[in-house]
């Protein structure tokens, strides 16, 4: 296989919905592969022995989660138009994949995954408890100093500060007229954690220290928020 060199960036933003919410990384990366594959973008692949095709998310999305704007970046053997990019994927995505824009990005720029910091989220929570219960449950949770916990990755056991992950929450609205759960009012949140190599804040996981019945729930994530160019300055 003749590796040819890669001359092109391409970020792309999409959001992710139902069938599709619930693949795996690993199989969200196989589809996206798929997708250049049938928009026939010249995608460029690693060298070495194993060659791989060269696209970076900048983030895993948890299964379940729907997204709004989550980010991919690919590098083309090509300099093509950004905007033709877009629409080929567009005709090229399975179902729940939604290719919002895309955009070229300098080649020697950061990998997303290093310079992501924090991401956005919308709770949806179904509960039989009051607004003013669900309020009190999260004033609590932010006046804690630290949440210990831990949990298992690749046979280890880590041991992690869940408080420290999630810099806001806060409710916003609650309604009773909603059918999807019956005997249960849906409430809003709106959540802020942290989200990339430092550890990432799960809101699910946020939901379990409240201590009110979650007879449902579903989660978005709105916004990936990457540092600004004076922070890597900064951390450079």
């Amino acid at each position: 296989m003749t590796i040819e060199p890669t001359l092109f960036r391409v970020r792309l933003e999409f959001g992710v919905a139902e069938p599709l919410c619930y693949t795996s990384v690993l199989d969200m990366g196989r589809h996206v592969e798929r997708m250049v594959r049938r928009a026939e973008l010249p995608l460029a692949y690693s060298h070495g022995f194993h060659p791989h095709p060269q696209f970076h998310f900048a983030a895993p999305l948890p299964v379940g989660y729907r997204a709004t704007s989550e980010m991919l970046d690919l590098y083309l053997t090509r300099y093509l138009d950004a905007a033709s990019v877009q629409e080929t994927l567009r005709r090229q995505s399975p179902r729940g994949l939604e290719i919002v824009q895309a955009y070229p990005v300098s080649l020697d720029a950061p990998v997303l995954q290093s310079v992501l910091r924090q991401a956005e989220y919308t709770v949806e929570l179904w509960s039989p408890a009051t607004a003013a219960e669900v309020a009190d449950a999260l004033n609590a949770f932010l006046s804690r100093d630290a949440i210990p916990r831990e949990r298992e990755r690749k046979g280890r056991t880590q041991h992690y500060d869940l408080r420290a992950l999630f810099s806001e929450v806060r409710y916003l609205s609650s309604s009773s007229d909603d059918a999807a759960v019956e005997g249960a009012s849906r409430h809003v949140l709106s959540v802020t954690a942290r989200c990339g190599s430092q550890g990432s804040g799960r809101p699910e996981e946020m939901l379990q220290e409240l201590g009110i019945v979650c007879v449902h729930s579903r989660i978005t994530r709105t916004r990936l928020i990457c540092a600004s160019r004076d922070e890597e300055d900064t951390e450079s």
